[in-house]
């Protein structure tokens, strides 16, 4: 029976289909109610059946329905979205969270890398500091500590080899003098004149190795300014030319674009060209050429010409690939007996060389310059077997890879007082 009215006794209600299951299960079992699951009605309000059975004599005759409205459980709906937002916010809560927590973290860390780094690369000017109160400043003090003792140490070594290199040159000096005397009282072409010459150039080795004992050591401002390229190369190039040329090998420029500006120290980076021209050319074989040229790259590109090399270094390159733009690349190339990879590995530190005759230190102080301007330097070479003939190709590039900076501060020129009035 149905209450709503147009509904006569005896018609169909298919509406109850959907709950023979439960309507089976009240004629089966008797005595068993049973009820429908919940659903939403065309009002969207939840619903639910509920069957009892109606006994006569022990057995189910009929059984009764009902329909009851289940509109509490909206609340439950309700309360399954803000459970789920909760849950959202909350995540995203605890996103947030862990990102600050590990920032405030990885943040002092990353600054003492960065300090570490700066310190490696021989840079202990500048104080290590860190304020936070916490043990991150605390290692941060041991570092700074650090920083002193070696700063402390490193004074120390360049003064004691400041005054040897000093107390060596003065007998030096007289030593030449000395020579230049008898080489003039003695008749030229003799045998004891021979025997001077060689004295003097003993004496001119050691005093290029003295020279190189204090400019390493030597620790000075560096006087950025800006300079033409080309300019600067041949000036180097025309100074170093005929020294080449003494021993056989042709000295030569590569091609370079119009206008390019440098930015460094003008005499120490004439240093570093002299330097490694100076290597190219003692390391070429008569009848080679070392070549020299310059050109604007970005970033690592500048490293790309060491591909045609079988090995190769890359000192102090992190800068370079950090920054992709703004970098000046030299390159110095030689087509000599090339380097071995176990070579290449100690070739610009202080001392090694592999000459009869060196101080170990034209690279190493090449390299320190290199890194006082922030640059790069990177060395790659194909080593030829000396079993391997003439004919086999070997050389060596070196390249110098130097920051170009836009702002320059003007050199500051003390006037010593009372000029001024």
């Amino acid at each position: 029976m149905d209450t709503r009215e147009g509904v006569g006794f005896g018609d169909k209600l298919f509406e109850i289909q959907a709950d023979r299951v439960e309507l089976e299960r009240v004629f089966e079992a008797p005595g068993v109610s049973t009820s429908s699951v919940m659903y939403s009605g065309k009002d969207g309000v939840f619903y639910k059946n509920g069957y009892a059975p109606i006994l006569y004599e022990g057995e189910v005759v009929a059984a009764i329905g009902v329909e009851g409205s289940a509109e509490f459980f909206d609340r439950l709906v309700d309360f399954q979205y803000v459970l789920v937002f909760a849950l959202i916010v909350g995540l995203l809560m605890i996103v947030l969270v862990s990102a600050l927590v590990a920032r405030t973290i990885t943040q002092p860390i990353d600054a003492l890398v960065v300090e570490a780094r700066r310190l490696g690369r021989g840079d202990l000017k500048g104080e290590v500091k860190l304020e936070r109160g916490d043990e991150f400043q605390t290692l941060a003090s041991a570092f700074d500590e650090m920083r002193r003792d070696l700063l402390d140490r490193d004074e120390e070594m360049q003064m004691m080899l400041s005054g040897i290199a000093h107390e060596v040159r003065n007998p030096l000096g007289g030593m030449e003098l000395f020579c230049g005397m008898l080489a003039e009282d003695l008749a030229y072409g003799s045998q004891e004149a021979d025997y001077i010459k060689k004295v003097q150039l003993e004496l001119e080795y050691l005093k290029r190795v003295v020279n190189d004992f204090l400019e390493f050591a030597r620790r000075g401002q560096m006087q950025l300014v800006r300079m033409d390229a080309q300019a600067m190369i041949n000036e180097v190039v025309g100074l170093l030319v005929w020294d080449l040329e003494g021993e056989g090998v042709t000295l030569a420029k590569g091609e370079m674009p119009d206008g390019l500006e440098l930015t460094a120290d003008k005499e120490r980076l004439r240093r570093v060209l002299i330097n490694l021209i100076r290597n190219a050319g003692q390391a070429s074989e008569e009848g080679s050429k070392v070549t020299v040229w310059c050109r604007e790259v970005a970033g690592p590109e500048a490293l790309e010409e060491l591909e045609r090399f079988a090995s190769h270094q890359v000192l102090l390159s992190e800068e370079l690939e950090q920054r992709a733009d703004g970098w000046r690349a030299i390159f110095v190339e030689d087509q000599g007996r090339g380097i071995t990879e176990e070579q290449l590995e100690q070739v610009a530190r202080p001392f090694f060389t592999t000459k009869e005759k060196g101080s170990g230190l034209g690279l190493a102080l090449t390299r320190k310059i290199v890194e006082e301007h922030g640059g790069a330097l990177a060395i790659a070479s194909t080593a030829r077997d000396p079993e391997g003939g003439a004919e086999q190709e070997g050389g060596t590039l070196m390249v110098v890879v130097l920051p170009f900076k836009l702002a320059i501060e003007p050199a500051k020129m003390e006037i010593p007082e009372g000029w001024l009035g």
